[in-house]
């Protein structure tokens, strides 16, 4: 941490000791970065401040869509105080779709904007739980992001596990750019996860000059959120340069080793991960004040057996096997584990 700064719910500058300041912590992520971590103030209930508030506390905004905003109202009611500051970068990512409608990592709904201007993806969903680990470091990824699907640019927020403990959850943003600019999965560490709870992470772009991109995880258990991130600036580049608004998606992935190999196929409990209307939330907000909910206008799956997803989650359904096929009728859509390979 470069040290620490204070302000008021307005923005204004605040001194420290005051009961109603946040606490902001500025990261190191080396030159031409300015990253802020920020800690509200004791007593703040989300479900009582304006979405402005939220924003400037690096918190997740109310969403526009009827369902989503009922769920965020009843799991933020819930809430209870942000978990310890601080960042540790890994040496997991996530990478870039090679923008097609199957993909040997990708693998979930994906929702398309002509307009190019979703600025707001909020995910929940129950976490996996895992059976066994593989015999070489394996791991698994969820997360909803905005971009990176036939981009170089990509903003992101979810959770993975730990190379070698079977169920250690850790919740992570990252941030990939065209220009070659990218951090890659980054921790929060003082977070915790365990198999069952519900977790949501949302990943927020706020336009305006070089933008901002805002990171936040939420579990709705425990009533703990991560001190939100956010960045202006990331590696020598502005925020807009990390930004495509042309997609919003919502994946399982097997994330990528440092050597650009990915790593095996975490085995999850029951031999699936499945999202239903119980336990997912999905909807992207655009600039213009519109939602595209769950209205997916395509899916992404993994080109070989490791991740296939069926209609109704049920291993006699057809595989939807690329976008040809039509989308799910519904929110329900099921991942099916093939093998550690």
């Amino acid at each position: 941490m470069r040290g620490k700064t204070y302000i008021h719910p307005d923005g204004s500058a605040a001194q420290a000791g005051d009961p109603s300041a946040a606490t902001v912590y500025h990261p190191d992520f080396g030159p031409g970065s300015d990253v802020t971590q920020i800690v509200p103030p004791r007593n703040f209930r989300p479900v009582d401040a304006t979405d402005d508030l939220l924003t400037r506390y690096n918190l997740a905004t109310r969403p526009k869509a009827p369902e989503a905003r009922a769920h965020w109202q009843k799991t933020m009611a819930n809430f209870k105080g942000t978990t310890t500051p601080g960042l540790c970068a890994t040496t997991h990512r996530s990478l870039l779709s090679q923008g097609t409608s199957t993909d040997r990592i990708w693998s979930g709904p994906l929702v398309t904007d002509p307009s190019s201007a979703v600025t707001e993806v909020i995910g929940t969903w129950h976490q996996t739980g895992f059976d066994a680990s593989c015999p070489s470091a394996s791991a698994y990824s969820t997360w909803p992001g905005i971009g990176g699907y036939g981009t170089g640019d990509l903003l992101q927020s979810g959770t993975d596990v730990d190379q070698s403990n079977l169920n250690a959850t850790y919740a992570w943003w990252e941030a990939l750019s065209h220009t070659g600019a990218f951090v890659y999965e980054t921790k929060f560490p003082g977070f915790t996860i365990n198999p069952g709870q519900v977790v949501s992470t949302s990943t927020q772009y706020v336009p305006g000059g070089y933008g901002k991109a805002i990171f936040n995880a939420y579990n709705g258990t425990t009533g703990y959120s991560a001190p939100g991130v956010s960045f202006t600036s990331l590696q020598g580049q502005p925020a807009v340069y990390y930004y495509d608004g042309s997609t919003a998606e919502f994946i399982n992935e097997r994330p990528t080793k440092s050597d650009g190999l990915p790593f095996q196929l975490r085995k999850p409990h029951y031999n699936n991960t499945a999202w239903t209307d119980n336990s997912i939330t999905y909807g992207a907000r655009h600039q213009n004040g519109t939602v595209a909910g769950a209205a997916y206008s395509g899916t992404v799956l993994l080109s070989d057996t490791n991740l296939k997803m069926t209609r109704a989650g049920n291993t006699s359904d057809p595989v939807l096997d690329d976008m040809r096929h039509g989308v799910a009728s519904n929110n329900t859509w099921t991942n099916y584990w093939d093998a550690c390979n």
